[in-house]
């Protein structure tokens, strides 16, 4: 398959500049980008009013989250998390997770996201879903899953496991240090150091968190978990909005990044995350949406609208973040931060992963502030189209005709009605 994408706008991230080129995708891949290029195609597509930019990658998610979307509002991370989500997570099995990740990946799709890290329960049910519309994602493995624990066993299954699937990686996790106990999370350094593997994990969320943490360990999050070896190949935390002075040094010397979760954080008050301080300190960032459940729309746009602004009420020093540093943080920045492959710009041999966006949409008027405009005022319904892969999977507001949507939130109903009767039964 051949797709050209002729006097096509396209931003070049890395430079943060906007120029004009033809584009020529073949099968999978970027093979071409010239200022003329003129050969037989499947498809041309006129891009003289499109911007071209790689698809967003969401760098922390718990996708099958969908069905909690809405439940509950203004209360607090801990009553969040251990009164109303994790009662009704223990209601759901492989299925439930498959159905309901699949809502989630649509989501994905039309807001533009061409890659998602997902953690949660049962990841099996999310591989399948990932596979049947063959979506670029990574799974972060809990230290309580039998993925996991297949790897703790026996450590080469990790390296089978991530040459298994075509661009689905695994990736250490733990949920917290307030959620595993001390024991496994050493198991999980031992294996994680063993393979070499950066880990990840929920840090420093709340305050609550760090003071518990401080109480029980002597330690913040971060030193506690970097004390019990689980940082020695890098890693990252994610949410990470209280840092001390002494986490910031440990984060500089042992790599770790942050992918930071302005609206989970903002609907649950966490904090506003120091996103000026980690640049000014060269640690890497990412965006990600968290789960649908804590934010509650799986958008790149609105976290990066976050991103920008939040911060402006707690740092005097506003010129230091700018629109393309936060664009970075939501394409190229998780890309380097997990390792993928071919897909963190718009370059000839990377992935034919980008989205075009509508320049005449009133909205990115004057389109000469466009890299502005993509942080500060564009939404999803500014995307023209949607391709991973080489192949358009979200077309002028349509879903391509391989993406069965009316089965999916079909099959998706079923599994919430089941849930809803046994949470009825339980008086949850």
């Amino acid at each position: 398959m051949k797709t050209l994408f002729k006097n096509a706008n396209i931003l070049d991230v890395e430079k943060g500049l906007v120029y004009k080129s033809d584009l020529l995708v073949v099968d999978k891949y970027i093979a071409k980008i010239d200022k003329h290029i003129n050969e037989a195609v499947d498809e041309k597509i006129n891009a003289s009013k499109l911007l071209l930019m790689p698809t967003f990658k969401n760098g922390h998610t718990h996708s099958p989250m969908t069905f909690l979307r809405g439940l509950i509002d203004n209360v607090s991370l801990e009553d969040w998390l251990f009164k109303h989500i994790i009662p009704r997570e223990k209601l759901l099995d492989e299925d439930d997770v498959y159905k309901f990740s699949k809502v989630a990946l649509l989501e994905y799709i039309r807001n533009g996201i061409g890659y998602v890290n997902d953690m949660y329960i049962f990841p099996e049910g999310f591989i399948r879903a990932a596979k049947e519309l063959n979506y670029p994602c990574s799974i972060s493995m809990g230290t309580d899953q039998k993925v996991y624990r297949d790897c703790l066993k026996d450590p080469n299954h990790f390296i089978e496991l991530n040459k298994s699937y075509e661009r689905i990686s695994f990736i250490f996790n733990a949920h917290s240090v307030y959620t595993i106990s001390e024991k496994d999370l050493k198991d999980l350094a031992n294996i994680a150091n063993k393979m070499h593997s950066p880990v990840f994990l929920h840090l420093s969320e709340t305050m609550t968190e760090v003071n518990n943490c401080i109480n029980a360990h002597g330690l913040t999050p971060v030193g506690y978990a970097n004390a019990l070896g689980l940082f020695n190949y890098g890693g990252g935390g994610y949410h990470v909005v209280h840092p001390s002075e002494e986490d910031i040094l440990l984060m500089q010397e042992k790599n770790i990044k942050v992918i930071s979760n302005p609206g989970s954080n903002l609907k649950l008050g966490s904090g506003i995350a120091p996103l000026r301080l980690y640049k000014s300190k060269g640690i890497e960032v990412g965006l990600g949406t968290d789960g649908p459940a804590s934010n509650n729309a799986l958008s790149m746009f609105y976290e990066m609208r976050l991103a920008f602004n939040l911060e402006n009420l707690t740092s005097p020093n506003l010129a230091s973040l700018t629109p393309i540093d936060v664009i970075k943080m939501a394409t190229t920045n998780v890309a380097h931060i997990f390792n993928l492959e071919k897909c963190d710009t718009l370059k000839v041999g990377n992935y034919a992963d980008l989205i075009a966006i509508i320049l005449d949409s009133p909205d990115l008027f004057p389109n000469a502030k466009v890299i502005s405009h993509i942080v500060n005022a564009a939404n999803e319904n500014d995307i023209y189209l949607t391709m991973i892969n080489g192949q358009i999977y979200y077309r002028n507001a349509k879903f391509a005709s391989f993406i069965d949507t009316k089965k999916i939130y079909k099959e998706a109903y079923i599994s919430l009605k089941n849930i809803e009767k046994k949470i009825k039964k339980l008086k949850l």
